[in-house]
């Protein structure tokens, strides 16, 4: 991630899920993250004098289970440098920080959509070799 002059390479992640809400959080090298009972989460950054990032986000209804479009619920994010005070981003209704908003967008992994591809053809031939031992 960049803001232009600096760049934040992300290595970190964590994932968590409680009823009815799910948590990203992602970190550089030298960021803390956790996760907590009742659906917190949350990071921290600062440190070695290295480019040093956080950020997280939640999302109504648990952790996602099937592909779709999901809108954060939540969003915040600090980035810390040597050359830079602290940098916040946040959702838009965030009120002293609105830079964006998340979309978590989960589709098919390729594998398994070819995988489908073998298998209901399979699924259709057992399927008639099925129906005609019954008739006979």
């Amino acid at each position: 991630m960049t803001d232009g002059a600096i760049n934040w390479t992300f290595t970190r992640d964590l994932v968590s899920g409680y009823p009815g809400l799910g948590c990203f959080v992602f970190g550089t090298e030298f960021a803390t993250m956790g996760a907590g009972p009742f659906g917190s989460c949350g990071f921290g950054v600062g440190g070695p004098a290295v480019p040093v990032g956080g950020f997280y986000f939640t999302v109504n209804g648990g952790l996602p289970m099937a592909p779709g479009v999901y809108l954060a619920s939540y969003f915040i994010g600090l980035f810390d440098s040597p050359a830079t005070s602290f940098e916040w981003i946040g959702d838009m209704n965030n009120p002293t920080h609105p830079t964006g908003d998340i979309v978590l967008i989960i589709s098919p992994e390729p594998s398994s959509l070819s995988l489908m591809a073998g298998v209901i053809p399979l699924m259709l031939i057992s399927w008639r070799s099925i129906r005609s031992w019954v008739r006979s």
